[in-house]
């Protein structure tokens, strides 16, 4: 009797999550309420959501918690791998690990991705909090040293600017590949097209590489300037 308890406990949990990150992702964080969430949910219990995650905050929280322990974990493994065998040896591997974990996040389902870009726009200060910088995204983290090896000639405050825009770059063009494989967009064209991942990947790498402008180098140099 109470393993079956704790398996609808555990199916009402993920009922709950899955409501939740797609009204998120549709709708953003402020304005999708508790009651919202419980309604999408099929829940005709209006605290279940309190009962099973506390607030809306906590289950924002485990929502990121879930994917980036699973990118997390997958890009550690490819990475310790590369590593171990005297690698990487060229920025581009460094790149696709960046992407490529992202394209198969799990949990998998046509929100996952979009939920994730509407938290790094609305709230990355809380990303970063629930993400615990030192161990949920340790794998990112060493690609990024790895990245600022491969171009040593950017100067760092450019470079760390470039990583951010990255960041943002790669879950905008993933939600939008997600969203071609359900049809739902025009997005589909593209995605469809068998060289659009290699042309993110070398868009991504030209982003980095790409030789600053007199106008960056000015303006960086102005500001490094001032009290």
């Amino acid at each position: 009797m109470n393993d079956e308890h704790s398996t609808r406990g555990d199916d009402t949990r993920e009922r709950i999550k899955l409501a939740a990150r797609r009204l998120f992702a549709q709708r953003g964080f402020a304005e999708v309420t508790v009651r919202d969430i419980v309604d999408a949910a099929g829940q005709k219990n209006g605290g279940s959501l309190h009962y099973y995650f506390g607030t809306k905050e906590a289950l924002i929280r485990e929502l990121v918690l879930d994917g980036s322990q699973a990118i997390n974990d997958e890009r550690t493994r490819r990475l310790d791998a590369i590593e171990a065998a005297g690698g990487p040896t060229a920025l581009r591997e460094i790149v696709h690990l960046v992407v490529d974990p992202v394209i198969g996040a799990a949990p998998k389902d046509e929100f996952s991705v979009s939920f994730a870009v509407r938290l790094t726009v609305d709230h990355y200060d809380m990303l970063l909090e629930s993400m615990d910088a030192r161990r949920r995204d340790s794998s990112y983290r060493r690609c990024v040293e790895h990245i600022h090896r491969f171009v040593p000639a950017l100067p760092r405050k450019l470079l760390d600017q470039r990583i951010k825009l990255m960041t943002l770059y790669v879950l905008a063009a993933v939600s939008s590949r997600e969203g071609a494989e359900g049809g739902r967009n025009d997005w589909a064209e593209l995605w469809n097209d068998p060289a659009a991942l290699a042309n993110l990947l070398d868009t991504v790498e030209g982003m980095l590489c790409q030789p600053p402008s007199p106008d960056a180098l000015r303006l960086t140099k102005g500001a490094s300037k001032k009290p």
